[in-house]
């Protein structure tokens, strides 16, 4: 977060992530206003649905096979 504040102000980030993040760094990048979407990697689609429910700039999953 650190780094996306020193942007400029003009700047707009896409951040692809991990579902294993703790909610509160959802809260903190959904606040972020140069974060414009996060597209999320997930091997849960439960957890996936949830943070889609509870964070909208979450806009696209990728569910990894194991």
């Amino acid at each position: 977060m650190n780094e996306i504040s020193s942007l400029d102000t003009n700047t707009i980030i896409v951040v692809i992530s991990a579902a294993s993040l703790p909610d509160e760094s959802y809260k903190i990048m959904v606040q972020e206003n140069k974060i414009n979407e996060i597209i999320l990697f997930c091997q849960n689609e439960e957890r996936a649905k949830l943070l889609m429910s509870n964070f909208p700039k979450i806009k696209k999953v990728g569910f990894t096979s194991t």
